[in-house]
């Protein structure tokens, strides 16, 4: 049978509480942050030339009228995007479970790009989305951000037995080859962003 959606949030939460001082890491598919298309930011690009969403090779400029794509997007007339009401109402409904005690990791993807973000419901926040070579989309730093990156890659995450968690984070080149971009210990009290 299907779970309702309290049945869902009340397993979630007894995970998290039942974890008792264990780090805590949530994977799902939607971030709850995001400094990329989904979290509302897009590039001058997308205002010139918005027919780029359709085929990348349609560079056809329509200055203004380009604008009201993005403008759509931030006011929530995607359901996959953050401002509208059906994400509003997930992520708050995950901010509620996470507020209690808070994961040090909840780890999503949907976008297609690689970010790091501090704070939040979360201690940290990842998004690694860009795991398609050549289908990445721009990136915007936001408050918290320790890194960003519009390329394809991903992230390992190491939880340690003595309780420390190790974040690498790869880039991937055309020939499938990993570039380590970033690497940090996550700390239970993280520290401010860089």
């Amino acid at each position: 049978s299907e779970d309702s959606e309290a049945e869902i949030l009340a397993a979630l939460r007894a995970g998290i509480t039942g974890a008792g001082d264990r780090r805590v890491v949530v994977i799902g598919h939607h971030p709850v942050r995001s400094g990329g298309e989904h979290g509302g930011h897009f590039t001058w690009k997308d205002h010139i030339f918005p027919l780029r969403v359709a085929a990348s090779w349609l560079w056809l400029p329509l200055p203004v009228l380009g604008s009201a794509y993005p403008i759509a997007r931030r006011s929530g007339i995607a359901r996959q995007d953050l401002s509208s009401g059906a994400y509003e109402h997930l992520r708050d409904s995950l901010e509620g479970v996470f507020r209690e005690n808070p994961p040090l990791v909840y780890a999503s993807g949907h976008e297609h790009n690689l970010q790091v973000l501090l704070g939040g419901s979360a201690r940290y926040n990842l998004i690694s989305g860009g795991g398609i070579y050549d289908h990445a989309s721009q990136v915007d730093r936001i408050d918290g951000t320790l890194f960003a990156d519009s390329g394809c890659g991903f992230m390992r995450l190491d939880l340690l037995v003595d309780g420390r968690a190790l974040l690498n984070v790869f880039s991937v080149t055309g020939e499938g080859r990993a570039i380590l971009r970033d690497c940090r210990w996550l700390d239970q009290e993280p520290a401010t962003p860089r």
